[in-house]
């Protein structure tokens, strides 16, 4: 099996164009609003105290970027993957052989 790297976050805010870090640039770049992030807020659910929430079922994680106030102004999103097979190469260290 083939590992890759993981990938980096990537940033969604209503204020500043995607950065060079996105692993496939679109030419055809999306103005998000504060109706959009609104939206995405109440479709995830409160955030913790770490500004996070999880995707239900899913290894993914939501961050949210806050202004001075408190407000909401960006999101950033971690796409997260199970990799099964692997123990069996650190099962030493975890058994502390």
């Amino acid at each position: 099996m083939t590992m890759h790297a993981p990938s980096p976050p990537f940033p969604f805010s209503s204020h500043l164009p995607p950065p060079s870090t996105c692993p496939r640039p679109n030419p055809h770049v999306l103005q998000i609003t504060k109706d959009d992030l609104a939206h995405a807020e109440a479709a995830l659910g409160d955030f913790g105290g770490d500004n996070r929430a999880g995707v239900e079922g899913t290894l993914h994680r939501i961050s949210a970027i806050r202004n001075r106030k408190g407000s909401i102004v960006g999101l950033t999103c971690r796409v997260g993957r199970a990799v099964t097979g692997h123990i069996d190469m650190i099962r030493d260290v975890l058994d502390g052989a």
